[in-house]
C-alpha cells in the first residue's frame, strides 16, 4: 500500500477517534443530566466538548480525500497520467 493511501487511512482513523470521543462526551452529559443534580454549567461544558469533537470528526471524515490531495498532490499528476481523452499526435519514443 503506497504512503498516500496509508495517510488517507490515518486521516479516517483520526476522524473515527474524534467521533468516538464525541459519543463519549455525549454519553457523559446524558448520564450526568439524569443522575447527578449539578449545575447546568457542567453539562454545558460536556455538551460543548462533544460538539467540538463531533464537528472535527465530521470535517475530517468528509474532507479526507481533499486533505490527502493537499498533502500529497494530485494522484494523476504524480503517476504521469493525463486526464484529457485526446490521443497524442505521435507516440512517445
Amino acid at each position: 500500500m503506497p504512503p498516500r493511501d496509508l495517510f488517507g487511512v490515518a486521516v479516517r482513523v483520526v476522524a473515527l477517534w474524534f467521533l468516538a470521543d464525541a459519543f463519549y462526551w455525549g454519553f457523559i452529559a446524558f448520564w450526568n443530566h439524569t443522575t447527578v443534580s449539578e449545575t447546568n454549567l457542567v453539562m454545558a461544558k460536556e455538551v460543548r466538548e462533544g460538539l467540538e469533537r463531533l464537528i472535527c470528526g465530521a470535517v475530517l471524515m468528509i474532507f479526507a480525500d481533499h486533505i490527502v490531495k493537499v498533502v500529497y498532490g494530485d494522484a494523476n499528476a504524480a503517476n504521469g497520467l493525463s486526464t484529457d481523452a485526446t490521443p497524442d499526435s505521435e507516440p512517445p519514443p
